[in-house]
């Protein structure tokens, strides 16, 4: 079965298709070439995210999108990450993501319901996997500038594997993207 390479789907998007990955190191490519997203099992996956101090993280927040374009039609399924406890390392904030235990079993169904179409059309269709930021809050009710975002994924018991590493993620939008964004942002509690 044709792989979806990282490169191509390990995207972090604020909205869609908008790509917000400013850079990708060349390590990561290779440690990633490995990953397949229709036979990584979801319960391994693992996320660790980095954004400025006064940016906070909760359920739902973050989301794993995976889907399939095949000739048989799309198959496309959304499926929010539990957000760990905030750890301040000087003035950024590191969150960990994981998809909880029913999450991730329908991620698993959408998995084989791919895999099954791929093998019934005996195509292999154009996949896409990605983690988009939904909300957030701030400390403040609107974006920091810069907004800088660094992501790494887990696919296993190994370590993390950085993924994304944006210097400004609302520099990066459109100013409909950046409005839609910001209509998302919340105050963080006191």
């Amino acid at each position: 079965m044709k792989r979806l390479r990282t490169l191509q789907t390990l995207l972090f998007l604020v909205s869609p298709g908008l790509v917000a990955c400013q850079t990708t190191s060349p390590s990561a490519l290779i440690a990633m070439a490995s990953f397949d997203p229709l036979t990584t099992n979801p319960a391994d996956l693992g996320l660790q995210i980095v954004v400025p101090d006064d940016v906070g993280l909760r359920n739902g927040d973050l989301e794993l999108r995976l889907a399939d374009d095949a000739p048989s039609g799309r198959i496309a399924g959304t499926f929010p990450l539990e957000i760990g406890r905030k750890r301040l390392d000087g003035q950024r904030a590191r969150y960990t993501g994981r998809l909880s235990a029913e999450q991730a079993s329908a991620m698993r169904q959408l998995q084989q319901r791919i895999q099954r179409g791929r093998a019934e059309s005996r195509a292999s269709g154009t996949g896409s996997f990605g983690v988009h930021l939904v909300a957030a809050c701030t400390t403040s009710g609107t974006l920091p500038s810069p907004m800088p975002v660094k992501v790494a994924i887990k696919v296993s018991s190994g370590s993390f594997i950085p993924a994304v590493d944006s210097s400004d993620l609302p520099a990066q939008l459109n100013e409909v993207d950046r409005a839609a964004l910001q209509s998302r942002i919340r105050r963080c509690p006191e």
